[in-house]
C-alpha cells in the first residue's frame, strides 16, 4: 500500500531512487572533515543510514509507550526531500558515476566534473539543514488480550533527528489473531496451514481487501472492516479456499444456523453477482433452501463486494 502525505517543505523535490547512493555520499562528504594522509574512508550507504533512521524511530516509540509492548513490524520506502540547490550536484555525481561504470577514468580526470563537484559542494552545504527523510512505520502495541496496529509517519533531518512524528491511523485486533494479521500485512500464504509460498489468487484476494482498507483510512468503519477481513481469512483457512462461491456458502450456512437449531440444507442455489450498469460488482446474492421440523424455507442473503452481510429475507416454502 502506497500512501502519500501532503507535507510542505518549501521547494523540496523527491529524490529519484537511482540517486540514493550518490546522495548519501554527498551528505557524508560535506559533513566529514578531510584528513591528510588518509588513503581510504569507508562510504556509508543510503541503506546503512536508513537503518539508523529506522532505529531512531523505534527508540522513540519504545519511550513513547512504556506501558505497552511495542513491536516493530515494517518500514515503508524512505522519501528524501531536498532543496533545489542539490539538483546540480545530483547531475554531476550521476555523470561521474557513468564515467566510473564505463571504466573511463582518464576521461573523468580530464572532464572537469570533479572540479565542478568541489565548486558546488559549498553551495549545497549552506542548505543541508533543510534535507528531510520521510517514511511510514507499522508496529504493534500489545496490551492484555488485544493488539493495536499502528501506521505512523516520521520525518527526520540530515542529522537523523526526529522533526515530526505523525500518528496516521490504527485499528485493534484480538491478540490470538496476530499470525493471521501478519499473513494479511506481509502477504503470506494463509489458505492452508502448510508452509507454502502465497499464490497469485491469494495476492489478488488480499489486494481487494487492502484497497478498501486504504479507502477507509480516517473513517470509523475501518475498525469493523479489518475485523471482518481477518474473519473472512479465517473462514478461508477453515475451508481451504478463497473462492467466493464457497465462502458465501459457508457464510450463508452460519447465518441460517442462527435462524434455527435443526437445520437441513437442501440447496445453496447459484451465487449471483450484483452489478451496476458498467459491470462493476456491487455485491453477491444467493438463495438457500432449507428445512426444520418438516417445514420448508427459502432464505435470500445479500453480501457486498467484500462479503459483508447486507440483508436477508426468509419466506416459507409450500411443499
Amino acid at each position: 500500500m502506497q500512501i502519500k502525505l501532503n507535507l510542505s517543505f518549501g521547494n523540496y523535490l523527491k529524490v529519484n531512487s537511482l540517486y540514493h547512493y550518490l546522495f548519501a555520499f554527498l551528505i557524508i562528504s560535506i559533513t566529514i572533515l578531510s584528513s591528510c594522509g588518509v588513503k581510504y574512508t569507508p562510504v556509508e550507504t543510503f541503506e546503512d543510514q536508513d537503518k539508523k533512521r529506522q532505529q531512531k524511530a523505534e527508540s522513540f516509540l519504545k519511550s513513547e509507550y512504556p506501558e505497552k509492548d511495542y513491536k516493530s513490524l515494517a518500514f515503508g520506502k524512505t522519501i528524501v526531500y531536498k532543496p533545489a540547490s542539490f539538483n546540480t550536484l545530483d547531475s554531476l555525481y550521476a555523470v561521474k558515476q557513468e564515467y566510473i561504470d564505463n571504466n573511463q577514468i582518464r576521461e573523468l580526470k580530464t572532464s572537469g566534473v570533479e572540479d565542478m563537484i568541489e565548486n558546488y559542494r559549498p553551495i549545497a552545504q549552506q542548505d543541508i539543514d533543510e534535507v528531510r527523510y520521510e517514511f511510514e512505520h507499522i508496529y504493534y502495541l500489545t496490551k492484555n488480550d488485544s493488539i493495536q496496529v499502528n501506521h505512523d509517519f516520521f520525518v527526520l533531518d540530515y542529522k537523523d533527528s526526529i522533526v515530526t512524528y505523525t500518528p496516521f491511523y490504527n485499528y485493534i485486533i484480538p491478540k490470538n489473531w496476530k499470525e493471521l494479521h501478519n499473513s494479511y500485512l506481509f502477504e503470506f500464504h494463509f489458505v492452508t496451514d502448510r508452509d507454502l509460498y502465497i499464490s497469485g489468487r491469494e495476492r489478488e484476494f488480499l489486494a481487494h481487501f487492502k484497497a478498501k482498507e486504504e479507502d477507509l483510512i480516517g473513517e470509523p468503519e475501518l475498525q469493523s472492516f479489518m475485523i471482518h477481513t481477518l474473519r473472512i481469512m479465517k473462514i478461508a483457512n477453515h475451508i481451504n479456499s478463497i473462492d467466493f462461491n464457497l465462502l458465501t456458502k459457508q457464510l450463508s450456512l452460519n447465518i441460517i444456523k442462527h435462524l434455527a437449531k435443526d437445520v437441513l440444507i437442501e440447496s445453496f442455489g447459484t451465487l449471483i453477482a450484483l452489478e451496476d450498469a458498467n459491470k462493476n460488482v456491487l455485491g453477491y446474492e444467493r438463495t438457500i433452501t432449507w428445512s426444520e421440523n418438516e417445514k420448508n424455507y427459502e432464505t435470500t442473503v445479500i453480501f457486498d463486494q467484500y462479503l459483508r452481510f447486507q440483508e436477508m429475507q426468509t419466506v416459507t416454502k409450500e411443499k
